[in-house]
Formats: structure tokens, sequence, C-alpha cells
């Protein structure tokens, strides 16, 4: 079996939202989450 040691891996927040921003629909998905709202994804799982 694989010897596998724990190597946490740096989240930097913002740098994530600014590129994840630049993908199409991300913004109003993660913006209508923020507010409350049902996203189109969270009506689609449901």
């Amino acid at each position: 079996m694989a010897d596998l040691k724990y190597k946490p891996v740096p989240h930097d927040h913002a740098e994530f939202l600014a590129s994840a921003r630049k993908r199409q629909g991300f913004a109003e998905e993660y913006d209508s989450l923020q507010r409350g709202k049902c996203s189109r994804l969270a009506r689609r799982r449901a």
C-alpha cells in the first residue's frame, strides 16, 4: 500500500474567485448564492 503523507496546499480564496469569475456564468451563480437565492445548478440537482 502507498505511504501517503499529508501535504497541505495553500488556498487564496480571493485569487480563486478572481480566476473563477472569468468563467461564463460563474459570477451570476456565485452572487445568487451570496444573496441566498436558489441557483440553476441547485434546482437541477433537487
